[in-house]
């Protein structure tokens, strides 16, 4: 794994950058665990009243990654810190068991809130960056009980969406050996959703775990319409 540097932290002289990505150089084996864990991951309904609006409370939010992490040899940090004065900021990481890590991290100017001395203004500001942060590395928002006025038809964009950027990650990190065999595996599962009579579900039951956590989400939903459609008819 690459030792983090401060170019990672992107301080640069004339100042610092408020905002950024971070990971380490290898990233396969996170990205294939986080791939997983997008499957126990929700969007979160605002259960929460306070300063004029409604939202998730962030205990809500890191329950929900933490069942999401535990299976898959995942854990979040999140750590504040202070780039500059009245600025305060927080650092996520997403660490997998492999050593691999990936996260992003910002600052905003503190406001002091009407009610609130200074220490506590401090302590509502870095509740909210913790939980918008938490929800921006394992891509899912907060929705109203009307689902905000979404319908299913934008929902649905929105997930497919949320699957194609995880996949272009998992995508992205793979060898060009390892694109071949995927290509193989993909192919083979195929052929067996053709066949119908449930040989895809023998398929991929005959598969191995790495073989499985290297499915794109996006290639699954593919061969399983292929599936139905020929159970269908």
């Amino acid at each position: 794994m690459r030792i983090p540097t401060d170019n990672d932290m992107r301080f640069p002289d004339e100042g610092p950058v408020v905002s950024g990505f971070i990971m380490s150089e290898d990233i396969d084996e996170i990205a294939a665990a986080l791939n997983k864990a997008s499957e126990l991951v929700y969007n979160t309904p605002k259960e929460a009243s306070g300063y004029h609006y409604n939202y998730t409370e962030l205990s809500t939010v890191l329950d929900m990654i933490r069942k999401a992490n535990l299976p898959n040899g995942l854990s979040l940090q999140q750590h504040p810190w202070s780039p500059a004065k009245d600025l305060l900021g927080v650092t996520s990481m997403i660490i997998h068991s492999s050593g691999q890590w990936m996260g992003s991290q910002f600052a905003v100017k503190i406001e002091e809130q009407a009610g609130n001395n200074w220490n506590q203004s401090c302590g509502a500001l870095l509740t909210y960056m913790r939980r918008y942060s938490a929800m921006s590395l394992y891509s899912f928002f907060q929705e109203g009980a009307d689902s905000d006025g979404i319908t299913k038809e934008e929902k649905a964009k929105r997930v497919l969406k949320e699957k194609k950027d995880r996949d272009a990650v998992i995508a992205a990190a793979r060898t060009p050996k390892e694109v071949r065999a995927y290509e193989a595996l993909k192919d083979k599962l195929t052929i067996a959703a053709q066949e119908g009579n449930g040989n895809l579900a023998q398929t991929y039951e005959a598969l191995d775990k790495e073989e499985k956590l290297s499915l794109l989400e996006t290639d699954k939903d593919k061969i399983k319409e292929i599936a139905d459609n020929v159970n269908q008819g």
